[in-house]
């Protein structure tokens, strides 16, 4: 599972959006939308200390270099090794 994955069913799990919002749909998301679906999870809890660089990088591959260890989401919700 990528990291896209892991945050569609993250935010899916936590009622942030429906299932009538496609796994493609999530991937195709352009920087204005990550932007928002950012500012949605930081609203509702989901990130903590998670800034909004390393969590475009889900979509971009490219991790920020503060952040190079994170690959995957803690159960805190944050991007870990």
């Amino acid at each position: 599972m990528d990291k896209i994955e892991q945050l569609y069913n993250l935010y899916l799990q936590n009622g942030l959006i429906t299932s009538a919002t496609s796994l493609d749909v999530f991937r195709a998301a352009n920087d204005q939308q990550q932007s928002q679906l950012y500012e949605l999870g930081k609203q509702n809890n989901l990130f903590q200390n998670t800034d909004l660089s390393t969590f475009r990088s889900a979509w971009t591959g490219v991790i920020p270099q503060s952040d190079r260890k994170s690959t995957r989401l803690n159960s805190s919700h944050e991007w870990i090794s």
